[in-house]
């Protein structure tokens, strides 16, 4: 018979399965592992949200660049108009 590890307590009929406590050295402190990883993933957002936000001003920043630079073309078309129609005073 091929060899399919060791066998529970149960199954080799010695009763209820062995149990070992954790020493209290070698608790798992979950309420710390999720206070750590609330704020990672809280740390992780921010820094989403920052880099959204960030890029949000810079594009805000070249459409009023571009909108200026259109606002003045218009002005210079407007005097070129006027000029080639003769009613500029």
């Amino acid at each position: 018979m091929l060899d399919q590890g060791p066998q529970s307590a149960a199954e080799s009929g010695q009763g209820l399965p062995y149990t070992r406590a954790m020493p209290d050295s070698q608790k798992i402190e979950w309420k710390r592992i999720a206070a750590e990883g609330a704020a990672i993933v809280a740390s992780i957002l921010l820094a989403f949200w920052i880099d959204a936000w960030w890029d949000h001003r810079a594009e805000q920043e070249d459409l009023l660049e571009y909108l200026s630079a259109f606002e003045q073309e218009l002005i210079e078309s407007r005097k070129d108009i006027e000029i080639a129609l003769g009613l500029s005073t």
